[in-house]
């Protein structure tokens, strides 16, 4: 009964046209009935991710992650499927492989994504190379990909610091748009916004005032949206739950829509590049060579054939691949490259792109 109440809620809002829906946690939906405790993570395993919060000490093999959730997610695919054309996917925050994060759409939910991306913090090839081996286990799945969320310092912060530069936000959103899968864009990716630090009276995140001060806790990536300059940076004319950040009243929404070479006409471009692209949209990813600081792939989808270059280091690089030989270099780009023959020059977090022959 609990459970088709819970269903019954997904139908009220299918009824009303909602074309989807994202689940929070949904590898937490059972539990053990003998309510088994978890084991802790062995002391000599534990990382600066398992001490930064008390839960993360054990790992959650009986209050949550049960292999029987894979039959419940199934359940819930089916019932959204019923209302015609519609979409289910969800995040999982751990144990992804064993309560159904890797199912294929006819299995589990139609997609999901991890937190491998989000949490996430040195800026090589390797950390999406890695990511993309341990999907290949799972062909038949579909995958979401997200690099910031509600519960995670934000990317451009996360990966170039307090200094990071707007050619850095504009590789890390071309990235995210490059990678196979459905794309998950958080609030303010798209304008290339820092994280806003917050003094302790000014949080409302419970994790960020437990943990004061070794954690600041999510509310730094959850400030309000900066529209435009003025009170709350346009958001609002009342109180809003969390202050504007100072560090966003030079990157609103109204100055950005100005500039042709901001991060947000950047990314509207890009956006328009990869809804134009079969290859962007659902091509295979095939990675080109094991650069240390170039990430390269090629996706393709029919005779549509794009190699997409990332140079993910503050400094110049050289990249060469025969795949290049004859391609053209595309318009869409941050900061320069130069392409002779099968070799390409790449200016610092140079994001290109190149239509093979």
């Amino acid at each position: 009964h609990a459970r088709e109440a819970a269903l019954s809620v997904l139908d009220h809002w299918l009824a009303k046209g909602v074309d989807a829906f994202r689940l929070d946690v949904p590898g937490t939906y059972l539990h053990d009935t003998t309510l088994t405790d978890n084991p802790p993570v062995p002391v000599a395993e534990r990382t600066g991710h398992d001490w930064s919060h008390a839960g993360n000490l054990q790992r959650h093999l009986h209050d949550s992650n049960l292999p029987e959730n894979v039959e419940t997610l199934d359940i819930i695919r089916r019932r959204v499927e019923a209302h015609g054309d519609r979409f289910v996917f969800g995040e999982f925050s751990e144990e992804e492989e064993r309560c159904g994060g890797y199912l294929s759409p006819a299995d589990g939910l139609h997609s999901a994504y991890t937190f491998v991306l989000l949490l996430a913090r040195k800026l090589t090839p390797d950390f999406i190379r890695a990511h993309y081996a341990t999907l290949a286990r799972f062909p038949a799945h579909w995958p979401t990909i997200s690099f910031s969320n509600h519960d995670v310092t934000r990317t451009l912060s996360r990966f170039g610091g307090k200094d990071a530069s707007p050619e850095l936000a504009k590789l890390l959103f071309a990235l995210l748009l490059s990678l196979r899968g459905t794309t998950l864009i958080y609030q303010g990716e798209e304008l290339g916004l820092p994280q806003a630090e917050l003094t302790r009276d000014q949080l409302r995140d419970p994790v960020g005032d437990l943990y004061w001060p070794y954690s600041g806790g999510r509310d730094g990536c959850r400030t309000p949206m900066p529209w435009s300059l003025g009170p709350n940076l346009g958001f609002t004319t009342g109180e809003p739950w969390l202050p504007a950040a100072a560090e966003h009243a030079a990157l609103t929404v109204e100055s950005q829509s100005q500039d042709e070479e901001s991060p947000l006409a950047f990314a509207r471009q890009m956006i328009a590049f990869r809804k134009g692209s079969s290859a962007m949209t659902v091509g295979e990813l095939e990675f080109l060579g094991e650069d240390p600081a170039v990430l390269a792939f090629v996706r393709r989808e029919g005779t549509e054939a794009i190699a997409c270059l990332f140079n993910l280091s503050a400094e110049p690089q050289f990249f060469a691949d025969p795949a290049l030989e004859a391609a053209e270099l595309l318009w869409l780009r941050s900061n320069d490259a130069d392409l002779r023959g099968a070799s390409i020059g790449l200016a610092p977090h140079a994001a290109v792109f190149l239509k093979l022959s």
